[in-house]
């Protein structure tokens, strides 16, 4: 066989891989893949008009610690997107315990009842309020 032919078969099977991959969903599946992998994390430099603090770490929701206040708008890359947008982070963890208003975007308002994110994680905040408790926390 010459070396074109095999070529030629190669990217005929490999176009054959691709459309049945297409057609059962796995295209689908690695977009939406990609966007998660997009919305993981971010970088950049929140900036606030008065001097503000933050050191707090949450390890899905189990062990909350620190304190976080921060009322500013994050320039830089974060939740999918580029450019500037609002940022209020309000959290304290006691490791068992702790309690999380996050709001993120144009709509985050604090004096707006609905536009936080407000739940309390850690094993006891999950156990002691558990209507407000994150909907992906550990069952």
């Amino acid at each position: 066989m010459r070396r074109s032919q095999v070529v030629r078969r190669l990217a005929l099977g490999l176009a054959a891989v691709c459309l049945v991959c297409m057609s059962c969903g796995c295209m689908t599946y690695w977009k939406y893949r990609a966007e998660d992998a997009l919305e993981l994390g971010g970088f950049g430099i929140t900036v606030t008009k008065t001097p503000q603090f933050a050191a707090y770490a949450d390890g899905v929701s189990v062990a909350p610690g620190g304190y976080a206040r921060i009322d500013g708008n994050f320039i830089g890359y974060g939740g999918g997107r580029v450019g500037m947008t609002r940022d209020y982070t309000h959290n304290v963890g006691l490791v068992g315990w702790g309690y999380e208003e996050v709001g993120w975007g144009d709509k985050a308002d604090p004096e707006v009842r609905g536009t936080l994110n407000r739940q309390h994680v850690g094993a006891l905040g999950m156990v002691m309020v558990p209507s407000r408790r994150p909907s992906y926390a550990p069952s």
